[in-house]
């Protein structure tokens, strides 16, 4: 969410798609893969350009050009623009776009420092907040709850660069949902190899990937137990991630299947125990659990606005999630960027722990 203290609002506007786009109307029902995810806090991520231009330039040539842009781009992802739908007596969510649904899209100029955001130092997130944008607000219709489901934001640093937060998507997105059968109706890679290898001699491979997050993940849980009296550093700890599950389904889901199509993997199918998903999440504590939030293969880095190299990508929300996020290296594709969000006096341990262990394999 904006804050007034720290941006300065430019422009307030509401983007469709083109009216020649061919769907009037459309509803796609959410699939057992989404409706765990109603209730979870909202994804916010930031992306960060070098905008060497004047304010002028800013509001007379790039803010017209995002909302043209915008507009083509809701032709195909018309559902972005459109509502979830909560019917009454516990009716079934729907995602549903009529013709005249829009994006929220503000435009903002902040005072902040453009250097200071994007370092790859520790750094408050509350000023980052300030570049989210203002989610609109949700309202019912025919006792219908009626939620938005994107707000954009584009944040001007002037003579300093330019933060957006746009949609992603290089694919035209597949919608048919009865694809989905429910079945009840820096980058620590090379020094956290080298120590993974040295105490695990017999393991026939170590990826990048699960070096990252076990060493991030033993590091954040030994920064909570030695900052705070509540968590012990010997107690059970729990770690979420999502996995690519598209292929693996019968019948399997294209590359574009517009949805969630990410579940937990089992030794015994893809889709054994889908009962109980939800309810065994809710089971764990989340003081002792370590979520993820993206992934190296999205290659955020090679994502182009027109605005040159992105130079930064955040996720804001892992602040909220007890998550920690996970992108390519901006440099080096095999490296891994890792996110962490923790208390101030849980970071300055959780930063020593993980600069000291990797110094004993460095």
């Amino acid at each position: 969410m904006a804050s007034t203290e720290m941006v300065t609002v430019l422009e307030e506007c509401r983007v469709s798609p083109p009216s020649s786009t061919a769907v009037d109307e459309k509803s796609l029902p959410l699939t057992f893969f989404d409706i765990p995810w109603i209730h979870q806090h909202l994804v916010q991520s930031v992306f960060f350009y070098e905008y060497p231009h004047p304010k002028t330039h800013f509001i007379e040539t790039t803010i017209p050009a995002l909302k043209h842009s915008l507009s083509l781009t809701l032709k195909h992802f018309y559902p972005f623009a459109g509502n979830l739908l909560f019917p009454p007596n516990l009716g079934k969510p729907q995602i549903h776009y009529a013709d005249g649904d829009s994006v929220s899209l503000t435009f903002v100029e902040s005072s902040d420092d453009f250097s200071y955001l994007t370092a790859n130092h520790q750094r408050d997130v509350a000023r980052l907040h300030p570049l989210i944008p203002q989610m609109p607000p949700v309202s019912v219709s025919n006792d219908t709850l009626v939620a938005p489901l994107v707000a954009i934001q584009v944040t001007l640093f002037p003579n300093s660069g330019e933060e957006s937060m746009t949609l992603e998507g290089a694919i035209l997105p597949f919608y048919d949902r009865t694809m989905v059968k429910d079945s009840n109706g820096p980058s620590p890679s090379s020094a956290t190899q080298k120590m993974v290898m040295v105490q695990c001699p017999k393991l026939p491979h170590v990826s990048s990937l699960t070096v990252a997050c076990g060493y991030t993940w033993a590091c954040v849980a030994k920064a909570r137990a030695r900052s705070s009296d509540e968590v012990d550093e010997n107690e059970l700890q729990h770690f979420v991630f999502p996995v690519d599950c598209r292929a693996r389904l019968n019948p399997p889901l294209p590359e574009n299947y517009f949805a969630l199509g990410k579940t937990l993997q089992n030794e015994e199918g893809v889709l054994r125990g889908a009962e109980k998903w939800l309810s065994d999440l809710e089971s764990l504590n989340k003081e002792r659990t370590l979520g993820v939030s993206a992934s190296p293969k999205f290659a955020v880095y090679n994502i182009d606005f027109g605005f040159g190299r992105l130079q930064k990508r955040e996720m804001i929300s892992i602040d909220e999630t007890n998550s920690i996020s996970l992108h390519e290296g901006k440099t080096n594709m095999g490296d891994i960027e890792v996110g962490v969000a923790l208390p101030k006096m849980t970071m300055d341990v959780f930063a020593s722990i993980f600069a000291n262990g990797l110094k004993v394999y460095d």
